[in-house]
């Protein structure tokens, strides 16, 4: 009798611990199970949005004629060209830190003595940084963020400047007369003036911020940034595109200051 309520035990015992595990219940309580409801959820904490930004002001924008640029050029401005927003990717690896992944864009005019210009710098490139947050009860979440950005550059020159026309009247005068003509090959004997920036610039970023969370997922954002960028550029004269003349290397320091607006989603 006794081995009988055993084996009775036994296989009570048996038959609970299969309803446990092949249960559904069992199956919502299982790790393995949870972890595949969660890797179904990769993008949680993932973030995407785009901001603008409506103030870019150079540091150092305007020089006097014996402490230029470069040559007559005394002057830098900021340009607005393409499109305005800026996309980025952040991915909040806790509460209180953001990983960001951006795409920048600066240009910035050049100004002569004269008034006219010798041309524009284009700098593009992709942006990383660390944002600092301070979640919180109400609906704003301040933060600080630091970081880089990797520039490429270019500078256009103006069709005037580049293919050696003087700023004067008749220089200018020409200019007009060479476009009207249909721009054949090689004005002035073929003389040309170039700036070739360095292809990469890398940039510092520092900016504070500020997070408004208008409901579950979106978000508003406002920021204000200092960024540090020079961009050295080499300027040499030539005759039929080979240099005959090398100007040396020349700094137009990009340093910044900017004030941005942006919306993200949040996953």
């Amino acid at each position: 009798m006794r081995a009988m309520n055993l084996y009775r035990l036994k296989a009570t015992a048996a038959s609970l611990l299969c309803l446990s595990l092949f249960s559904p219940a069992g199956w919502a309580e299982s790790p393995t199970a949870a972890g595949a409801q969660n890797a179904g959820e990769w993008w949680r904490g993932f973030r995407v949005g785009a901001y603008a930004l409506p103030l870019v002001q150079l540091q150092d924008r305007d020089r006097s004629p014996g402490n230029s640029f470069l040559g007559t050029i005394v002057r830098l401005e900021e340009q607005r060209v393409g499109f305005p927003l800026r996309p980025h990717l952040d991915y909040l690896a806790a509460d209180w830190l953001a990983i960001r992944l951006a795409y920048e864009r600066l240009a910035t005019r050049t100004g002569t003595i004269e008034g006219d210009t010798d041309g524009d710098f284009r700098l593009a490139g992709p942006a990383l940084s660390l944002r600092f947050r301070y979640p919180n009860e109400t609906r704003f979440t301040p933060g600080f963020a630091a970081g880089a950005i990797w520039y490429a550059a270019k500078f256009e020159e103006d069709g005037r400047w580049g293919n050696g026309f003087p700023g004067t009247d008749e220089g200018r005068a020409d200019y007009r007369a060479w476009i009207a003509q249909g721009r054949p090959p090689w004005p002035n004997n073929g003389y040309q003036r170039r700036i070739d920036p360095e292809s990469s610039v890398v940039a510092l970023e520092l900016s504070v911020s500020l997070e408004i969370e208008l409901d579950e997922h979106w978000r508003l954002e406002t920021f204000a940034r200092y960024v540090r960028a020079n961009v050295r550029g080499h300027y040499t004269l030539r005759y039929y595109g080979e240099v005959f003349q090398d100007r040396g290397w020349h700094d137009f320091p990009h340093d910044h200051i900017a004030v941005g607006l942006g919306l993200l989603y949040e996953f």
